[in-house]
């Protein structure tokens, strides 16, 4: 039992995790409807365009998300669907579809 309880507590406190924040200085002015939802989509999150523990704050615009044991993580903001996730800055998304 105390073996068990020992190789346990080594392995979490092996673990690494990192805090990220991350903050939205701007969104394309005219192009963003104002009661839309800002998401982070990303490679910890299996690309999932509308998951609510990514949801960015609306007032701060802000999002703090723990990784836990990742090297690398890849992410792309979008408004809550692969179709509105990217524009210009002039909201001109026609290249991206």
């Amino acid at each position: 039992m105390f073996l068990l309880i020992f190789i346990f507590s080594t392995i979490l406190s092996c673990s690494e995790s990192v805090t990220v924040q991350f903050k939205l200085r701007q969104l394309p002015r005219f192009y963003t409807p104002l009661n839309d939802k800002i998401y982070l989509a990303t490679s910890f999150n299996q690309w999932r365009p509308n998951d609510p523990q990514f949801e960015f704050n609306s007032v701060t615009k802000s999002l703090i998300v723990d990784f836990q044991n990742l090297t690398n993580v890849e992410f792309k903001i979008t408004r809550g669907s692969w179709a509105t996730g990217e524009t210009w800055a002039d909201g001109n998304f026609s290249c991206f579809k």
